[in-house]
């Protein structure tokens, strides 16, 4: 599996402080909608500027209401 995942055009970055803390910022505003494991993953996609989110939850908030930047794909 970890040979698959280097091969992969992806950047998984380390949880830090800062995306912790805004992760809780999301699920503060967003807690209906937003689950604690979904406010990671976008916390993580805006503080390191992701130019694309990919999901398969349609229930999240508005990319603009979420505050990224990038893209957001809904499959």
């Amino acid at each position: 599996m970890r040979d698959f995942a280097d091969r992969l055009p992806l950047v998984i970055p380390a949880l830090d402080i800062d995306t912790a803390i805004a992760a809780a910022g999301l699920r503060a505003r967003h807690g209906q909608w937003l689950k604690l494991p979904d406010a990671l993953v976008v916390a993580t996609a805006i503080q390191n500027g992701a130019d694309v989110l990919v999901t398969t939850d349609r229930g999240w908030p508005t990319k603009s209401g979420l505050g990224i930047r990038g893209d957001l794909i809904r499959l």
